[in-house]
């Protein structure tokens, strides 16, 4: 049996995966926490191996899967300072769990680490140099989605270097340029409150917008809740909703408006990284839901239709995967059914299929 967890800042997520059998689990973080996960999990059978989700690895972690070892944490604690509220959680887990099942393989999946190599150009801010040596530059954010989506196209696309813009459409919506399975660009930077907006963050703003509010007397803390919850579609819309409800068809003016603003900077940022790849040969959308994003999809690639790109649709579906570019679209043009824990298990699997043959 694998045992996967995944946290945010106050609750614990696991899987039990054990051939087509999964249990799936969730809880507050506190003292009960491992009494809980131990309960759920004690039918499931023994456990093989042991995944963690890391949200950022900062410099620290630079393998998108690596295997865990008691020596390793000391390196993942010094990541807490980056995300504190997700990191710590995570060095709970996995203390927790290496101490009790020491004999095991654990295994760490970063979720920064696979931009950890982006080109001095795309990495760094134009700040003084003291501030880099602290860690401040572009990191991204799903980096285990986009290096599973690089690996997934390349029967279709293939070629180390195929020009390649992977937009993951979800609650925060992100971009990766990429050549063959190389990233070489990404929307999120130091926070994924850089890049497009979300379903409750501003994405990327003047950054004097944040001393303007605070010498209007609004606190430091106000302004990052303010920014990262009540900010992207909550604000454009004045109420909290989802992506597929802000594209269902209507004639909700705040909600065309809303629309127009995410395909608009969504179309921004593929043109961007077309130019920095010297054009594109493939355009890979995924989503734990694609078709409930038709109409999003649509709207997007309508707006490269003078680059040669010519839409089909969601016609056939083929294991969670489909073809939507015509023929002669000199783009192509495909879409992935996402899953986090599906990522996670297969990198298990082959990871412990690797070492085995060593």
């Amino acid at each position: 049996m694998i045992l996967l967890f995944y946290n945010d800042a106050f609750c614990i997520y696991w899987r039990a995966i054990r051939g087509n059998r999964v249990i799936r689990g969730k809880c507050e973080y506190g003292p009960a926490w491992p009494a809980i996960v131990s309960k759920s999990i004690a039918r499931a059978g023994k456990i093989e191996a042991i995944g963690y989700f890391l949200h950022h690895g900062g410099e620290q972690i630079k393998k998108t899967v690596s295997f865990l070892t008691p020596e390793k944490m000391s390196a993942v604690t010094k990541c807490v300072k980056f995300l504190p509220e997700y990191n710590d959680l995570t060095c709970q887990i996995a203390g927790y769990w290496l101490k009790k099942m020491p004999a095991i393989p654990h295994l760490l999946f970063c979720d920064t680490a696979f931009f950890a190599a982006l080109p001095y150009k795309a990495i760094n801010y134009a700040l003084p140099y003291q501030l880099r040596k602290q860690g401040i530059r572009r990191y991204g954010r799903y980096g285990l989605s986009h290096s599973w989506i690089s690996k997934q196209i390349k029967p279709y696309i293939g070629g180390p270097q195929a020009k390649i813009i992977s937009v993951y459409l979800g609650d925060h919506t992100n971009l990766s340029a990429l050549k063959g399975e190389i990233p070489v660009e990404t929307s999120f930077g130091f926070t994924p409150i850089e890049g497009i907006l979300s379903l409750t963050g501003s994405g990327s703003i003047d950054p004097t917008i944040v001393f303007y509010l605070h010498a209007a007397g609004i606190s430091f803390k106000e302004i990052n809740e303010l920014l990262s919850q009540k900010s992207g579609f909550a604000a454009l819309l004045a109420k909290r909703t989802d992506l597929p409800a802000v594209f269902k068809p209507g004639k909700d003016h705040k909600k065309i408006a809303a629309r127009e603003f995410y395909c608009y900077n969504v179309a921004k940022y593929i043109g961007s990284f077309a130019a920095i790849l010297g054009g594109i040969d493939g355009l890979v959308f995924f989503s734990e839901k694609p078709e409930e994003l038709k109409n999003v999809i649509s709207e997007i690639c309508g707006r490269f239709a003078s680059w040669g790109l010519k839409y089909r649709g969601f016609i056939n579906k083929k294991n969670n995967f489909w073809n939507l570019a015509k023929k002669s679209s000199r783009i192509k043009v495909y879409c992935f059914q996402h899953s986090k824990w599906r990522i996670m298990e297969e990198s298990i699997v082959a990871a412990l299929k690797t070492r085995r043959a060593q």
